[in-house]
């Protein structure tokens, strides 16, 4: 069986020297395997952050994992640009949502919709009702997470790959 490992990076702890050598001296140790298994989530970028930024970022921690994810900012649009600077997979937290009062409804079309067009994987944390839940798989969302989808005593951090089954 194959175990997939999320590390989530604020992008200021990335972007911060004295921070982020810490980090990389216990990533650069990983091995090969580990490398496979892990995939680096950057959050914390604003709509005022840069192309320029995003790339750098990017650059920093993809040699040392499998895939780069995003939690994007709302009004981030999702273009295959986002792809061709090494992004793998993006998404949102609800949470987030509720801060700027999108309905969250239309934000999980709107994921579903662009990730398959920019052909990005797609995840969404925090989902609470079993709603979301179905209308995330209707959208093609590959990976959420929250109470809706399981106990997080009862499965490994309240996730689960998603499928119908699993609701």
């Amino acid at each position: 069986d194959n175990v997939t490992f999320i590390l989530p990076l604020h992008i200021n702890t990335i972007q911060n020297k004295d921070h982020f050598r810490k980090i990389e001296l216990i990533l650069k140790a990983l091995t090969i395997v580990e490398r496979k298994n892990l995939k680096v989530e950057i959050f914390g970028a604003t709509e005022y952050t840069t192309a320029a930024t995003l790339l750098a970022i990017i650059n920093k921690v993809k040699a040392y994992c499998s895939g780069v994810g995003f939690r994007k900012p709302n009004s981030l649009e999702v273009s295959s640009a986002l792809k061709r600077m090494g992004i793998t997979h993006i998404g949102f937290h609800i949470d987030d949502l509720n801060l700027d009062n999108i309905d969250p409804n239309k934000a999980v079309e709107k994921l579903g919709e662009a990730a398959e067009q920019a052909q990005l994987g797609s995840f969404i944390y925090g989902v609470d009702n079993v709603a979301i839940s179905a209308l995330s798989i209707g959208a093609g969302i590959k990976f959420i997470s929250g109470e809706a989808v399981g106990n997080p005593l009862e499965t490994p951090w309240g996730s689960l790959p998603f499928a119908v089954e699993s609701l």
